[in-house]
This record gives structure tokens, sequence and C-alpha cells, in this order.
């Protein structure tokens, strides 16, 4: 049995190491993604257009999993495992198989949101003229 007093140190324990443990999957995240950005800096210079092909599709796959994540962080957070299960989609994205199976899902709303976004661009615009 714990005194209210120690169960008060062992939750702010515990919060502590939840806090903790995300921001190590965090700089972990931006680490595979600075290495993305070197792989795409020699994939482009290069001139293999099947490695730049598999490097854009990684950024555009790694943009939709930011935005997803932002809305989802907030109630995902103090879920067990979730920020191993962060790293592994950044890591299975960064894996050369990861985008080309993905990449196909988004395509689709990604045109459409695309297409939205440039239209409401367009009314802003003539608007100002």
């Amino acid at each position: 049995y714990l005194r209210p007093q120690q169960k008060n140190k062992t939750m702010s324990g515990s919060t502590t190491w939840t806090v903790f443990h995300n921001f190590l999957a965090d700089i972990i995240i931006q680490l595979i993604a600075a290495f993305a950005g070197y792989k795409s800096c020699l994939a482009v210079k290069s001139g293999d257009f099947a490695a730049t092909k598999t490097w854009l599709q990684f950024w555009i796959c790694y943009g939709a999993y930011q935005l997803v994540e932002v809305f989802l962080n907030q109630m995902l957070f103090n879920m067990s495992f979730y920020p191993e299960i962060k790293v592994a989609i950044v890591a299975f994205l960064i894996h050369s198989a990861g985008p080309p199976k993905i990449y196909p899902h988004l395509e689709g709303p990604i045109e459409k949101a695309g297409a939205f976004i440039e239209e409401k661009i367009a009314e802003v615009m003539k608007k100002k003229e």
C-alpha cells in the first residue's frame, strides 16, 4: 500500500519517464529524417531516377505521417509502446520497400487535397484582383 505522498511521487516519476521516452523517440526519428535527407541528396546528385523517386515517395509518406501524428500525438501520448511504434513506422518508411508500398495509397487523397487547396488559392487570388 502506498501512502498518498508516495503515490504522487510514483505518478510524477511515471509522467517524467513518459515524457523522456517520447522525447528520445522523437530524437531518433529526427536522426532518421536527417539520414533520409542525406540519402535524398545523394540520389539527386547521382541522377538515378529510381532512387530519387523512392526518396521523393519517402518524403511524401513521412509528411503524411507527420500530419497524422500532429492530431494523434495528444491522444496516444500515454499509450504503452507509442514511442516505439512511432520509431518503427519511420524505420519502415526509410527502408527502401516502405515508400513504394504506402505511397500508392496516399496518391489519390493527396491529389484531391492538392486540387482543393489550389482551387481555394485561386479563389483568394481572384478576390485580391
